[in-house]
């Protein structure tokens, strides 16, 4: 087993916001204060934000009034379309996932953390919920985001590009360098 902690969930301790790790080899529990998100994260979020209000807004509003087809069949339009919702946002996430991968957190930065009974039982409620989260948006969203793109490819559909745009960026947010040694640390585990 590595002795690498796993990143398990954010914790409000005191006034700072802090990641909480796990070493399940040696049992102990780490804190490390949360650093600054680069760019590209950041405009990973910015462009998941936006399509998730845009396609609520479709969704919901197809509901109490109707709602115009829009096809884009210029291809400059459909080209910038494709670029904007899919091309874009997986370049935003490549980039954050090397930063990540290139600068790892330092082994001074782990500060020992001997979180209480309330708090133990907190973080594996909270790691468990997270890790389900994680199994289901890895399971189930790149097959969603495979039809949108499919469908945006067919039809031509602005709202196929939207829903794409937040499907893929739901599931490249939360493809990270750590996530499959994340997934193995089952909620029973934590001590």
């Amino acid at each position: 087993m590595s002795n690498t902690p796993i990143r398990l969930v954010p914790l409000k301790d005191g006034k700072q916001n802090q990641t909480i790790y796990y070493n399940p080899s040696t049992r102990n529990y780490y804190k490390v204060s949360l650093g600054k998100k680069s760019g590209h994260d950041f405009a990973l979020f910015i462009t998941f934000l936006i399509s998730a209000i845009i396609g609520t807004v479709l969704w919901l509003g197809k509901l109490f009034f109707p709602i115009p087809k829009i096809t884009l069949t210029n291809p400059f339009y459909w080209w910038l379309g494709l670029f904007l919702t899919t091309i874009l946002p997986a370049y935003f996430w490549w980039r954050a996932y090397h930063n990540k991968k290139q600068h790892p957190i330092e082994a001074a930065a782990f500060k020992p953390f001997q979180p209480s009974a309330l708090q133990k039982k907190y973080l594996k409620g909270k790691w468990g919920f997270e890790r389900v989260w994680i199994l289901f948006v890895l399971l189930l969203l790149p097959p969603t985001s495979l039809l949108f793109l499919i469908l945006y490819i067919v039809k031509m559909n602005l709202v196929d590009a939207v829903l794409l745009t937040l499907h893929g960026t739901l599931f490249l947010r939360r493809l990270q360098p750590d996530v499959w040694q994340r997934l193995k640390l089952k909620a029973r585990q934590l001590m």
